[in-house]
């Protein structure tokens, strides 16, 4: 793994509470973990997967296009009605999201900060004529607003360091809710399948040296390389 240490954002937590990380030098193979009790715990990078509650390391692969094949006829009536059927939830560490510019460390370590006004929103996929009946099964139990949007604020100054000869960023790895399925219409002999997806954050504030981060929950880190543009060490794509 590229990034050398890992501050996760209270993944136990149920609701949002502030907590400062522990003080102290953290080896490249360490990472830090934040309880929901707001006490924290080093661990070895290598466990990370059991102190995540669950949740994955990285967004899960599609996995609705083997259901799609099945050979459904892809004609739709108006006038037919519209079932949901639903997935398994997922949670997972969405892609990164540069926290900081990406800088070479060049002839010493260099110190990067974090920096204000990264933004993630909440957000429902699926087809234009499917949205009022997803709209509606995403209301039954449940309470997000997937209008919102989260953008981070800062007060004073959060850093982390790159190595010498490497370029690298701080970046943040949302905790990503996601509710998913598929949206019937039609009968047998006409019928069509929608894949539909909602994806939901939830606010997180927290302790950082001197600062104070109001961001979602999840993890944040360095994200290192070799050369830029530097490539993501979660996600596809490149940060700049």
């Amino acid at each position: 793994m590229k990034a050398p240490f890992v501050l996760l954002v209270s993944l136990c937590a149920h609701g949002a509470l502030t907590a400062a990380l522990p003080t102290g030098d953290i080896s490249p193979d360490m990472a830090i973990v934040l309880l929901g009790d707001g006490t924290s715990k080093v661990v070895q990078k290598r466990d990370l997967a059991s102190h995540l509650n669950g949740a994955r390391l990285q967004a899960p692969a599609d996995d609705f296009h083997s259901f799609r094949s099945g050979g459904f006829v892809s004609h739709q009536k108006r006038a037919d009605p519209q079932f949901i059927i639903p997935l398994p939830d997922q949670e997972f560490l969405g892609w990164d999201i540069a926290m900081s510019s990406v800088t070479h460390a060049n002839e010493a370590p260099a110190t990067v900060a974090i920096a204000a006004g990264q933004s993630v929103a909440n957000s429902v996929t699926v087809g234009a004529s499917f949205t009022a009946t997803v709209a509606d099964w995403l209301q039954i139990g449940g309470h997000i607003d997937y209008q919102n949007t989260v953008t981070n604020t800062l007060t004073g100054t959060a850093t982390m360091t790159i190595p010498q000869g490497r370029w690298g960023a701080i970046v943040s790895n949302p905790l990503t809710y996601r509710r998913r399925g598929y949206v019937f219409t039609g009968a047998p002999g006409r019928a069509q399948y929608e894949y539909f997806q909602a994806d939901s954050f939830e606010p997180q504030s927290v302790s950082y040296e001197t600062a104070q981060l109001n961001w979602v929950k999840g993890v944040i880190t360095t994200c290192l390389g070799d050369g830029y543009p530097l490539k993501m060490c979660n996600g596809e794509g490149v940060l700049e």
